[in-house]
Formats: structure tokens, sequence, C-alpha cells
């Protein structure tokens, strides 16, 4: 939740693998970046506290993912769309 909750609040991420789990979604990956290797973890984090626009930018990007695939109405519109399919097989 860490992850979610960081993008939502229109954070640049750096996480593992493994915190990107879950969050992929029609294929589509989600605004974060990836290091599983602490050297290039490190590396990345300095990247982004050096690049003030890099930072911004994926942040925005990040909240808008959590936006429209995470929040209330996004969870909303899943329901409606399996209720639809459901109403559809009977």
């Amino acid at each position: 939740m860490k992850v979610l909750q960081a993008m939502a609040m229109g954070k640049a991420v750096v996480t593992t693998s493994r915190g990107e789990d879950g969050f992929v979604l029609n294929g589509s990956r989600p605004p974060l970046i990836i290091a599983d290797e602490a050297q290039n973890f490190a590396k990345e984090i300095a990247t982004l506290l050096c690049d003030r626009t890099k930072r911004i930018n994926l942040g925005t990007q990040a909240r808008e993912f959590v936006q429209a695939n995470f929040s209330a109405q996004a969870y909303a519109r899943r329901v409606e769309a399996i209720y639809a399919d459901m109403k559809r097989d009977d």
C-alpha cells in the first residue's frame, strides 16, 4: 500500500519489481522506476533528486495513474462493468 499511497500523493517512486506487483493493468505498467539491486536503487534515487523536472513529471504521472485505476470512481467503474457482464449472461 505504501507505493500506491506515495503515487496517490504525486510522488516519484523508486521501488523493486516486487513493489510493482499488482499495479500492471491490461499490460500497462505504472509510472514507477524499478531497481532491484541496491546500487541501481541508489543511482535512480540520486538521479531523481538531481532532476526536479523528471521528479515532478513522474509524480504527476503517478497521481494520474492512481486516479484512473485505483480511485473510488475507478473501483466503481470496474464493479459496474462486472455487474453489466453478469446481466448480459442472464
